[in-house]
């Protein structure tokens, strides 16, 4: 009868332990940062909106990316698994401020204008610098494929 309590005991106490040790090893991976940063773009309402987050760059010497789609577009839904899928490209937008201008239910003929992007293109990319001139020669429109686009975006 001692016998059998002492394994009781010891099965009990090993449990626990493991019980223990799992919980302290899942609360750690919950800690963790991600190994690269989230894409986080942040929506522009209108023109002034988009100037506020332009001058919010500069303050910070962070350049500018503005993105044009809409949700229904097909390369628009691709270019959005890119981004989250390759760590690459994560690690290189991490250092940008990055805008998106929502084309779904509006064209948007005012930022557009504004940025000189063509009517009807889209994906289209904007590129700005850290002072918030607009880089004109690394617009991007368009998809180009997985390789070609990625490799489009890593040489900007």
């Amino acid at each position: 009868m001692r016998r059998a309590a002492r394994t009781v005991f010891a099965v009990g106490a090993a449990l626990s332990a493991l019980a223990l040790g799992f919980f302290l090893w899942s609360n750690a991976l919950e800690s963790r940062p991600p190994a690269y940063p989230e894409v986080t773009w942040v929506t522009v309402r209108d023109r002034a909106h988009l100037v506020g987050e332009v001058d919010k760059a500069k303050a910070a010497g962070r350049p500018v990316v503005v993105s044009f789609w809409a949700k229904w577009e097909t390369y628009g839904k691709h270019y959005e698994r890119l981004f989250a899928s390759d760590p690459r490209l994560r690690a290189g937008l991490g250092g940008l401020h990055l805008l998106h201008v929502d084309l779904t239910e509006d064209a948007r003929p005012d930022l557009c204008e504004a940025l000189g992007v063509p009517r009807g293109a889209q994906p289209y990319f904007v590129f700005l610098t850290a002072r918030g001139y607009v880089r004109r020669s690394l617009d991007l429109e368009g998809w180009m494929g997985v390789d070609g686009s990625t490799n489009a975006l890593l040489s900007r």
